[in-house]
């Protein structure tokens, strides 16, 4: 089965039609995002889910610095960053405190 590629960005689309799929969401939204992420633009996908999620449901979007796409605190952000180092692994400040305070308002 040969790949379909985005043909802007040339990424494999992983999910067809994801614009209408998050437009259809309903529920309360928590986005968080590791601004050193490394897997996904978070930036971008702040925008979509602003353009898509914000009409129809209650959204929610934090970032952290120096965190990465497993909102560990991070250098880099890189792939192998804490493979090749053997680095503590640390959640990102305020992290726990944001989702507490998120369920927390509802």
């Amino acid at each position: 089965m040969k790949e379909e590629l985005d043909e802007k960005t040339g990424l494999p689309i992983v999910v067809k039609d994801f614009k209408t799929i998050l437009s259809n969401i309903k529920c309360p939204v928590l986005a968080l995002f590791g601004e050193s992420d490394m897997n996904v633009d978070w930036k971008k996908t702040k925008l979509l889910y602003e353009q898509t999620l914000a009409t129809n449901t209650d959204l929610e979007i934090q970032s952290f610095p120096n965190c990465d796409h497993n909102i560990r605190e991070c250098k880099t952000g890189g792939f192998y960053e804490f493979q090749d180092n053997n680095l503590p692994f640390k959640r990102c400040t305020g992290f726990l405190e944001t989702l507490e305070n998120w369920l927390n308002q509802r």
